[in-house]
C-alpha cells in the first residue's frame, strides 16, 4: 500500500510539473528581452496581428521594421481570408484584400500577395461582382480593373 501511494504521488507530481511547465514565464522569454522580430513572430503565431502592427508602428521605421510590416500584413491577409468566420466571406475577402494592398504598397513585387489577390479577384469576376469600392479603387494602382 505504501508503494502504491508513493507511485501515485510521484506520477501526480510528474503530471503536474509537465502540465504547468508551459505556463512558466521565465525571465529570458519576456518581451523586453526579445528582439522586435521575435516579438512580432510570437504575435503572428498567436494570430494577434493588430498588436503586431501597433508594436511595429511604434518603432522607428528601419528596413527591418518595414520588412516585418510586410510580413505581418501578408500573414494577416491570409488569416483573414482563410481562417476567419466563413459566414462573413465577403467582409473577410475585402479585409484580406486591404491587407494584401498594404503588402504591395510596401513591396509591389511581393508575389504571394499578388497571387492571393489574383485568386480573390478571380472569384469576384466569376460571380460578376467587385470588391467594395475603396478596395477596387486601391487595386487599380496595382493593375487590377473591375
Amino acid at each position: 500500500m505504501n508503494h502504491s501511494f508513493l507511485l501515485f504521488f510521484l506520477f501526480s507530481a510528474f503530471v503536474w510539473t509537465a502540465c504547468s511547465s508551459g505556463d512558466d514565464k521565465s525571465p529570458e522569454t519576456t518581451p523586453a528581452d526579445q528582439s522586435i522580430s521575435e516579438q512580432v513572430d510570437a504575435l503572428i503565431d498567436a494570430d494577434k496581428y493588430e498588436e503586431a502592427l501597433d508594436l511595429l508602428n511604434s518603432e522607428v521605421e528601419t528596413p527591418e521594421i518595414v520588412a516585418l510590416k510586410e510580413k505581418t500584413h501578408l500573414n494577416y491577409g491570409i488569416y483573414t481570408v482563410y481562417q476567419s468566420d466563413p459566414s462573413a466571406m465577403r467582409e473577410n475577402a475585402n479585409k484580406g484584400l486591404r491587407e494584401f494592398i498594404a503588402v504591395l504598397t510596401i513591396n509591389p513585387q511581393n508575389q504571394k500577395a499578388r497571387s492571393e489577390i489574383d485568386q480573390i479577384v478571380g472569384i469576384y469576376k466569376s460571380m460578376n461582382r467587385a470588391p467594395e469600392p475603396d478596395v477596387a479603387e486601391s487595386l487599380k494602382a496595382f493593375g487590377y480593373e473591375f
